[in-house]
C-alpha cells in the first residue's frame, strides 16, 4: 500500500477530475453539499453520475440531500466512500468496491507496440468511442457523447487520449488526465480481436511517460478485474478502494 499522502493526493485528484470534467459538458453539473461532492455528466449510465464523500461527515442528513439533487436532474446515482473513512450510509445498499491502484512515476517501462500498430493523440472521437463502446459495453451513441468533451479544445482537466491503430482500424485507447502533479489514467480499452498482444500495457506505459512530461510524479487508475495483473506488472500497487453504495 502506498503512503497516506499519496492516497490523499489521489482522492483530491479524483474529486477535481469529475468537477472539471462536467464543467465542459453541455448537461454537466456539480455541487459540494458540505463534504460530499455530487456530479452528473448529463448522460444516462449510473457510473457517469455520482456522489463522492470527500471527508468525514454525518451521512444521515446528507443522503436525502444527495437523493434530491439527483432527482431534480432525473439521473441514477451511486455514493462512493473512501474505504479508509469507514462510513456506512443509511438507506443505501453496498454494491462493490472500486479498486484503486497507485504508482510513483519513476523507473518507467518503455514497451514496444506490436508490429503494424501505431499510436496517435489526434484520433477522431468516433474512433475512440468505437473502441470504448466495444470494450466496456456501453451504447456507441452514449459513449460518443461521453468521450467528446475530453477530446475537445476546452477539455478540462488537461488530458490526452492516445489511440492505437492497426492500419485504418482503431483498436485501443487510453486517456491520461493531469491534475496538480497527479495523473489519472482512464479508459484503457482494447477491442476484442486485438487483446492479449500487449497493446493495453503499451498504451498505459505511454500515458505514464506523457504524465511525467507534464510534470506529474504520481499516477492512479481504477483497474478492471481482467486488467489488474497487467497493471501490477507495470508497477501499480493496490491501495484503499472506494466503496460503492446504491439507493435501495
Amino acid at each position: 500500500m502506498r503512503s497516506v499522502d499519496n492516497l490523499a493526493r489521489q482522492r483530491a485528484a479524483t474529486f477535481r477530475f469529475w468537477r472539471d470534467d462536467v464543467a465542459v459538458r453541455p448537461a454537466g453539473d456539480w455541487a459540494d453539499l458540505g463534504g460530499v461532492q455530487v456530479h452528473t455528466t448529463g448522460l444516462a449510465p449510473r457510473h457517469w453520475n455520482g456522489a463522492h464523500v470527500a471527508r468525514p461527515v454525518d451521512l444521515r442528513p446528507m443522503v436525502p440531500k444527495i437523493a434530491a439533487w439527483f432527482a431534480e436532474r432525473d439521473k441514477p446515482w451511486g455514493l462512493l466512500i473512501p474505504a479508509e473513512l469507514g462510513l456506512t450510509p443509511p438507506g443505501l445498499t453496498y454494491s462493490a468496491d472500486q479498486q484503486v491502484m497507485l504508482r510513483d512515476l519513476v523507473d518507467l517501462p518503455s514497451l514496444a507496440l506490436p508490429d503494424r500498430i501505431v499510436v496517435t493523440d489526434r484520433a477522431p472521437t468516433a474512433d475512440v468511442a468505437r473502441v470504448q463502446s466495444e470494450a466496456f459495453g456501453d451504447p456507441y451513441d452514449v459513449t460518443l457523447a461521453f468521450v467528446t468533451p475530453g477530446l475537445g479544445p476546452k477539455a478540462a482537466p488537461p488530458q490526452n487520449t492516445l489511440t492505437a491503430y492497426d492500419g485504418v482500424e482503431a483498436v485501443g485507447c487510453a486517456t491520461v488526465a493531469v491534475m496538480d502533479g497527479v495523473a489519472g489514467i482512464y479508459g484503457v480499452a482494447v477491442r476484442d480481436a486485438w487483446r492479449r498482444r500487449g497493446i493495453g500495457a503499451a498504451l498505459t506505459a505511454l500515458c505514464m511517460h506523457r504524465a511525467v512530461a507534464d510534470g506529474c510524479d504520481l499516477a492512479y487508475l481504477n483497474p478492471s478485474q481482467i486488467g489488474h495483473r497487467m497493471y501490477s506488472l507495470l508497477g501499480f500497487a493496490d491501495t484503499e478502494p472506494m466503496r460503492i453504495w446504491l439507493p435501495d
